[in-house]
């Protein structure tokens, strides 16, 4: 019924706790744990709990990041409904039987559920998870979904953790770390959906810390990578013309795009071709999404302009 994708880098410190919260439900779902090269004890934690429950199942490959442990978990997924998670991250509430119960009984396309973070060992409220009410829509638009419970629908536009996916739509991951590749995937799922559950529950814990890549600073290739994440869901907002959108969601996205290409040109020397594929993405951004964009248009326009000086003047 359901498979649960987690990827796993030198884990070994939090792997167990993942594990342990995922196990003792009533319904049938695998775990499949992508092992991603790591260099420390969790393959062998891995494979000791592939020995005791034979709903794990355990797939090692070389190092090559977040997005490339999860597309080999969506390949490999027995089942249709798929869930991610962080190896450092658990499960609450018997979340598990409560997804289950949901595909059985409505069969949505998408479901979303509450998250709680854990920061240096304390318990906080995730912001972005606002689900204060149980919602079933069998046959609704993502847009017309968004118009019509703004507040409830707020997770929808962040990581793709707290959802389950249905793997046969289809939706391709982008990326190489998931740094806005997670928000883009949960995006795209749900403008392709039609019908959605949202369950009041708090059923996942995100743990914080300081060494992750969510945590830091940007740079460098990641920062490139977040930029072509962005540039595909922006495109993507754009030919779907979901102009029914919150101004405050789509908004983040074009300001950390502008925000990123910023500091690529100034620090990464991104290519000028790269650049000028952003600036007419920006550009029909304008008309599809009602948001008032002139400031970050005028920037857009002049682009190429301060790609130009500050390569002449830093890198000649």
């Amino acid at each position: 019924m359901l498979s649960i994708i987690i990827p796993c880098y030198n884990s070994e410190k939090y792997i167990k706790g993942c594990l342990d919260s995922c196990l003792n439900n009533k319904y049938k779902f695998e775990i499949i744990c992508i092992n991603d090269g790591s260099t420390d004890d969790t393959l062998n934690i891995l494979n000791d709990y592939k020995l005791k429950y034979n709903n794990i199942r355990v797939l090692s490959k070389q190092n090559g990041g977040y997005v490339s442990a999860i597309k080999l978990g969506i390949l490999n997924a027995k089942f249709n409904y798929i869930m991610f998670m962080g190896s450092d991250d658990i499960l609450l509430n018997n979340i598990i039987d409560n997804v289950c119960e949901e595909i059985i009984t409505n069969k949505p396309d998408y479901i979303c559920f509450n998250a709680q973070l854990n920061k240096k060992n304390q318990i906080q409220k995730d912001p972005d998870s606002c689900i204060e009410k149980y919602i079933f829509e069998g046959n609704i638009s993502f847009s017309d979904l968004i118009k019509k419970y703004t507040t409830d629908t707020k997770i929808i536009f962040h990581r793709d953790t707290c959802k389950c996916f249905k793997k046969s739509l289809n939706i391709q991951y982008f990326g190489k770390y998931g740094i806005y590749g997670d928000d883009t995937f949960s995006i795209m799922n749900a403008a392709s959906s039609y019908s959605f559950s949202f369950l009041p529950i708090t059923g996942y814990q995100i743990t914080i810390r300081e060494d992750s890549i969510s945590y830091n600073e940007v740079s460098g290739n990641k920062r490139v990578d977040s930029i072509y994440c962005l540039i595909k869901l922006v495109s993507f907002i754009n030919k779907k013309k979901l102009n029914k959108i919150p101004n405050s969601y789509l908004q983040k996205y074009f300001n950390k795009l502008l925000s990123l290409l910023y500091n690529a040109i100034c620090k990464d020397r991104m290519s000028l071709s790269l650049i000028i594929a952003t600036k007419k993405v920006l550009f029909y951004s304008c008309f599809y999404c009602r948001t008032d964009l002139s400031k970050n248009m005028t920037f857009c326009f002049l682009f190429p302009i301060l790609y130009k000086i500050v390569y002449k003047i830093k890198y000649k």
